[in-house]
């Protein structure tokens, strides 16, 4: 190999591991995220019980990667069956309740996942006076002992393979781009993606988003190559050995993009823009062999997702293993609980006639800008709603077990989610959303020094046409394609379901690359230097001109760029996923350890990791950690701390009266710090 070869190669090689290392290192700091439970906890029911009822509104593939590590563990429990009898309880009669009923309640994953990653010991119950792991107060003073599982160890090891695809995700990049634009291209793409705030924070975490932007990448970019290096076979009609390897790839990551995530399916139209503008861009008498290249692409790709969709669910249609004893199992729970199960679904089965109904209903209430329709009119419109074309199919589909089941009713379940959600930006609130939300995110959350870059390779491209057409439709139509879905969706509740969108412009800004030929050798060093220094500095440290400057580091899902303020300002812009998603436990009990107090500390946390986990000792808001019981609100006595999750304190999902209560507890109240500017501690004298 030349000098130059392993020079490049050790370059990438120190970017990628820095990339690693700040991932790991800053996800360490962290508590479980709120929707890393369900993902991690459900990924391992799926490899050790071979049974796909939790979590359903995501395909399985992603979350078994990440839980891979976990069955070295030796996890509590071993087994899930048989469902409890009348006097069962424990954290083993509450864990088989929820699994039995994981089926035809959906909500049930949440309290499933919480006492296999939370859960408590009997005997530890038994000391505290309770019978039951929800009735154990926050105030419970617990040792790590007390807990059947490690948490923060199966949360290293959970997050572990989702850092590796940040890398893998990391060196795609670098790779289009060197190819399009030349070595700095390469570095300049793989720069900006190192560095950028976002995927540091949510490569460390458990979601399906970096590996679904890594599986979009990667199909589109051997797409690309596909066609490419297919272009002089087509007039011999065959395919070169490079051609036929690129689409095998292309199927494979689309596929695998369909294995893991729902918008998966906007590949498609990303595809068809691609294939179509390589077709028609060809001499006319190419274009009928490249149609035909083309169907064969499509065909590929189809295919292949289909069987690697199968294979995400262990090619078996029913998502439990046995429906028959699923079916025996909710019924004894249900019998145990006094809970009344759906009437409108297959005993052993998801409800998924009765989820495309009520998908119909409310996406009915949403065109009539009723969205507080009470839940009773909901379920006495759900019977003679009218059903839309996709509700049919997927009615036919399940019919003719042409897919998983899992897979359809998580389709479904998600289509009827993102009619109505509510949302948060800039100090208001809305059950629709915006169509301005994504936009304003991505301006808000998006380093300055990476908007410039994106601008001038924007400038670049349009005033000098430095991109072939076909690799300039193969990185910009997704964008487009995210970008129309994000804006038309009511479902506005993180900047991270963009997230796909950035690697595509990343590798676009490769286009400065060619630029650096027309730098003075003597002076290349300095340049790339300075420009180094700048983009570290601007995505690791945010400025401000009242305020000592915000290092990131290692809060960088609260990261905010100075347009919003800086992440001090976050709140006021953005929540949940965006700034505060449960992440910041860690660092309250520290915050706690250092200022003790015998005044009584009240707690509004948003999110699923458990506070007694870490030692917090506190007492529960209405409103706040659901899997405890809450101290009424009349019953609060002052002086007193009141810890408040941004989350909670911007109302977004607060009933009237406690976003109230909240709104006034805070104005009366003096701001004593913020934990990673995402937990707010208030002293009320």
């Amino acid at each position: 190999m030349s000098l130059r070869r392993i020079t490049t190669g050790l370059i990438v090689l120190l970017f990628i591991t820095l990339f690693a290392v700040i991932t790991v290192t800053s996800s360490v700091r962290e508590s479980a995220t709120f929707d890393e439970t369900t993902h991690l906890i459900s990924g391992y029911s799926y490899l050790k019980w071979n049974d796909y009822r939790m979590n359903p509104e995501h395909p399985p593939l992603l979350k078994k990667w990440a839980a891979l590590p976990l069955l070295g563990l030796h996890l509590w429990p071993d087994r899930v069956t048989p469902a409890p009898g009348p006097d069962a309880s424990g954290a083993q009669g509450a864990l088989q309740g929820a699994w039995a009923l994981g089926l035809a309640n959906n909500d049930m994953q949440w309290f499933f996942s919480h006492y296999v990653l939370h859960g408590v010991r009997d005997e530890t119950l038994r000391r505290e006076g309770v019978v039951q792991p929800l009735q154990l107060p926050t105030t419970a003073h617990l040792k790590s002992s007390d807990f059947h599982n490690n948490a923060d160890q199966i949360l290293f090891w959970g997050r572990l393979p989702m850092a590796i695809l940040g890398a893998l995700l990391a060196f795609i990049v670098f790779l289009w781009s060197r190819e399009l634009f030349g070595l700095a291209g390469g570095l300049i793409s793989l720069s900006l993606f190192c560095f950028d705030p976002n995927f540091v924070a949510h490569a460390g975490l458990v979601t399906t988003d970096v590996g679904m932007s890594l599986f979009a990448l990667g199909a589109m970019y051997f797409l690309w190559k596909a066609c490419h290096t297919a272009h002089d076979d087509l007039a011999r009609s065959r395919w070169s050995r490079e051609a036929r390897m690129s689409v095998g790839l292309t199927s494979l990551f689309v596929g695998l993009a369909m294995a893991s995530k729902y918008t998966a399916v906007l590949l498609i139209p990303m595809i068809l823009v691609v294939l179509i503008v390589w077709t028609f861009s060809s001499d006319r008498s190419l274009r009928l062999k490249r149609s035909a290249q083309s169907a064969g692409i499509m065909i590929a790709v189809g295919v292949t997702s289909w069987i690697l969709v199968w294979g995400a669910y262990g090619f078996r249609y029913s998502a439990a293993t046995n429906p028959v004893l699923a079916a025996q199992m909710e019924q004894r729970a249900a019998h145990s609980g006094k809970i009344t199960l759906p009437s409108n679904r297959e005993p052993g089965h998801f409800p998924l006639d009765a989820t495309i109904q009520r998908s119909a209903v409310m996406k009915s209430v949403m065109q009539s800008q009723t969205p507080g329709v009470p839940e009773e009119i909901i379920q006495q419109m759900m019977p003679a709603a009218s059903i839309p074309l996709t509700g049919r199919l997927m009615l036919l589909a399940r019919d003719l077990h042409l897919v998983p089941e899992g897979f359809l009713y998580g389709f479904a379940f998600a289509e009827m989610k993102s009619q109505a959600r509510s949302s948060y930006l800039l100090g208001h609130l809305s059950q629709t959303g915006w169509w301005y939300y994504f936009p304003v995110a991505f301006l808000l959350k998006t380093p300055p020094i990476t908007l410039l870059t994106m601008l001038a390779a924007l400038c670049l491209l349009v005033f000098r046409r430095t991109i072939p057409l076909l690799a300039g439709t193969t990185l910009l139509a997704p964008v487009l394609v995210f970008l129309a879905a994000a804006l038309s969706s009511n479902l506005n509740i993180g900047h991270r379901h963009i997230l796909p969108i950035y690697p595509f412009l990343f590798v676009f800004c490769g286009s400065l690359g060619p630029l650096w030929a027309h730098i003075t050798p003597r002076f290349r060093v300095a340049v790339a230097g300075v420009a180094l220094l700048l983009l570290v500095l601007n995505t690791q440290i945010v400025f401000s001109l009242s305020a000592r400057p915000t290092v990131v580091y290692p809060d960088y899902l609260a990261y905010f760029n100075e347009f919003a303020g800086g992440p001090r300002h976050g709140a006021e812009a953005l929540v949940d996923s965006n700034l505060d998603w449960g992440q910041g436990l860690k660092e309250l009990k520290e915050w706690m350890n250092q200022h003790p107090t015998r005044e009584p500390v009240y707690l509004s946390y948003f999110g699923t990791a458990d506070p007694r986990y870490y030692q917090i000792s506190c007492l529960n808001m209405p409103g706040g950690y659901f899997f405890a019981p809450a101290v009424p609100m009349d019953k609060m006595t002052f002086p007193a701390y009141f810890i408040i999750s941004a989350t909670s304190l911007s109302g977004v999902y607060q009933s009237p009266d406690m976003a109230m209560f909240l709104r006034n507890i805070t104005n009366d109240s003096d701001l004593v710090d913020t934990i990673g500017h995402s937990i707010f501690i208030y002293h009320h004298k």
